[in-house]
């Protein structure tokens, strides 16, 4: 049982890390151990705690505000069976391992590593990810809503912790393939909002290759693709829901928000859609924007397309 256990494990980082790699965060450290600072509240089965294991560490300058580095910390946990039918007690018990380990790294030798050589630094910010992963057929269910009613310490003051389902990261996961597959020699990368913290013009990127922590739950995810040799770029907007025309309504005022003159194609992206079933609903929001700009240039995909939805 101790095998398979570990077997499991270790199926689960290999995952993850492969993830890590599509979202620009390839360089993260892997299997990090650092000393824990508070062994008898940080115990474990009544056993004082010595150390803290963390899956992946990922330092980054953050694109989103100005002169901030990122610290995140990421915990992996991957099971075979589904999720449990009321997830809140095993959730807590993660919950409480992750923010334990950000409670000692904050003052650890390797947080001070991590900021050593750095330059135009005047904050650092620290969180985590918990990836909770099954590997069960019928696991991309949301377990996440799942924790709506759980109640969580109010004495968590050593940062923000990210909670990442299978249904998530697969969100994620797919949406980046599907660009690649559509645009093979272009360049890929994610768009960043304006956050009103980023506002340097001369380190405010609009995009880059780095998926922002803050990004990493968001159920709507931007790219800016330039295909290899042409000037054209494209604006490719995912949203992790299905299709309708109230949700394809706000896509398109937000692809209007964001691709400005720069987008000369603009593509809105929905796990489900269909283009014999869903083509008279696009046009019908289409025909209610005045401003055909934007209309003109938008074109509807399934990122996930099937035999039936390949029309397109």
């Amino acid at each position: 049982m101790g095998e398979w256990s570990q077997k499991v494990g270790a199926a689960g980082e290999s995952l993850v890390q492969e993830f890590l790699q599509l979202i620009g965060w390839g360089s993260a450290q892997r299997g990090v151990t650092l000393p824990c600072a508070r062994p008898e509240k940080h115990q474990i089965s009544n056993a004082e705690r010595g150390t803290h294991g963390i899956d992946f560490l990922f330092t980054y300058k953050s694109p989103l505000m100005d002169e901030v580095l990122q610290n995140v910390l990421a915990s992996v946990k991957f099971t075979s069976k589904p999720y449990p039918r009321n997830p809140t007690s095993k959730f807590k018990e993660h919950f409480m391992d992750i923010t334990a380990t950000l409670e000692c790294f904050r003052n650890s030798e390797r947080r001070r590593e991590t900021m050593s050589n750095r330059t135009s630094i005047r904050d650092v910010h620290d969180s985590g990810i918990l990836f909770w992963l099954s590997n069960a057929r019928g696991s991309y269910d949301d377990m996440i809503s799942r924790l709506q009613t759980c109640h969580l310490p109010d004495d968590n003051a050593f940062g923000l912790v990210h909670v990442v389902d299978t249904q998530q990261i697969a969100f994620v996961y797919d949406s980046v393939i599907f660009a690649q597959r559509r645009f093979p020699n272009a360049t890929l990368e994610f768009y960043y909002h304006d956050t009103g913290k980023n506002m340097n013009p001369l380190t405010n990127a609009k995009s880059g290759p780095i998926l922002p922590v803050e990004y990493i739950k968001s159920p709507v995810l931007a790219f800016r693709v330039e295909p290899l040799g042409l000037p054209q770029a494209t604006l490719m907007l995912y949203l992790n829901d299905s299709f309708g025309e109230d949700a394809l309504r706000r896509m398109i005022g937000l692809a209007r928000s964001l691709s400005g003159s720069w987008a000369s194609y603009i593509y809105v992206c929905f796990p489900d859609y269909n283009a014999l079933a869903h083509s008279n609903s696009v046009q019908a929001v289409k025909a209610g924007f005045e401003d055909k700009k934007i209309t003109d240039r938008a074109q509807v995909l399934s990122f996930r397309p099937t035999v039936l939805n390949l029309q397109d």
